[in-house]
């Protein structure tokens, strides 16, 4: 019982030390802890599936160090107290080996060479799920700024001119010109011309009508309305232009 409570204060102290450590300018605090703890745990080999380290991925490196140490693989990992922090000068050797191996653990920096892993390690279930779902969530980020870039809103759109068609959709009907009496009469004079010429085409056979009028009637209304003998009226060609 008295070893349990003076390795119990041992790991405090230790664990206290470390975190005293000052990171390099390597190491300052991610924008997203989250994923910066997961891709950390993701070398190292776990045997939970790194359930434990999805769990508490929130956290600040020591905390989920601690909490998850015992599901680290411990056989597959070695650990060196290279800073000297660590370092404990008199205990018992197994609480040494798992006081030293906690604080280099948990420490906030990552120290090249004071955890040694032995082969290769695949990254545990738990851990490749969170940064896959990570990596959607940004990619959803960025796609969002890109289509409201794409599409812009209506209230910002310039009005288009009346009888100019929409560069984004079908083109408005353009409204007829509207002429001047000289003007009128000078369509009316060429659009009876081509109505008889129309008329004389068909030579007395029957005319299709449609709302009750002739086609050659049809095209006199267009005739009339455009200045111009149209080529065709109810999907039908006008004779006599």
């Amino acid at each position: 019982m008295r070893f349990r409570a003076c390795s119990a204060l041992l790991l405090l102290l230790l664990l206290s030390a470390c975190a005293t450590t000052e990171p390099s300018l390597g190491d300052l605090e991610d924008p997203n802890p989250r994923f910066a703890n997961l891709q950390r745990a993701a070398q190292y080999p776990w045997m939970d599936d790194g359930h434990c380290v999805v769990r508490g991925a929130s956290n600040e490196w020591p905390v989920l160090a601690e909490s998850c140490f015992h599901a680290l693989d411990h056989d597959r990992v070695k650990f060196r107290d290279v800073t000297g922090k660590c370092a404990v000068a008199s205990a018992g050797a197994a609480a040494a080996t798992m006081g030293v191996g906690l604080c280099v653990f948990a420490s906030p920096a990552v120290v090249a060479g004071a955890v040694i892993v032995i082969g290769t390690v695949v990254v545990a279930v738990a851990i490749n799920e969170g940064l896959d779902a990570y990596e959607r969530r940004a990619s959803r980020e960025r796609a969002r700024p890109e289509a409201s870039n794409k599409q812009e809103p209506s209230a910002n759109r310039k009005p288009i001119p009346k009888n100019q068609p929409d560069p984004k959709g079908s083109p408005e009907p353009v409204s007829p010109p509207i002429p001047t009496p000289e003007e009128k009469q000078r369509w009316r004079e060429t659009c009876r011309d081509h109505y008889v010429a129309c008329k004389e085409f068909f030579a007395g056979e029957k005319q299709r009508r449609v709302w009750g009028e002739s086609q050659c009637q049809s095209c006199m209304d267009l005739c009339m309305r455009d200045g111009q003998w149209p080529d065709e009226a109810n999907d039908h060609p006008c004779p006599g232009g």
